[in-house]
């Protein structure tokens, strides 16, 4: 079973920029590791590391994204003057949650980030 994580890229002002797409368990049943440095990336309770000066980061599983994107496209109909925000949007595929780090340039060893 894989689990695909849709992460969206916005900077300060909400501007989505990217999307980036990876596999948690990078093509295993289970893996621990990077399932436990996603939560702490994205749901650490005490200092929420997925900030840095530019860019805020965003997790959600596909599914969970496909239901914004349904919900939008139906939003659009509904008052066509809304903008479509989520198809020009380039999307990043990565193939697990270390090249996701790299990509963005943190350090996830060091818990900082590195640009």
């Amino acid at each position: 079973m894989t689990i695909q994580i849709h992460v969206t890229e916005l900077t300060r002002p909400g501007k989505h920029t990217r999307y980036i797409r990876f596999d948690l368990d990078d093509g295993k049943d289970f893996c621990y590791r990077s399932r436990v440095s996603h939560a702490a990336f994205f749901h650490h309770y005490k200092k929420m590391r997925n900030r840095n000066d530019k860019f805020s980061y965003i997790s959600k599983h596909m599914n969970e994204f496909q239901i914004d994107l349904d919900v939008w496209a139906k939003m659009m109909k509904e008052h066509p003057d809304l903008p479509d925000i989520y198809s020009s949007v380039p999307v990043v595929n990565v193939k697990n949650i270390w090249e996701f780090y790299k990509l963005i340039g943190y350090d996830y060893k060091t818990k900082k980030w590195i640009v």
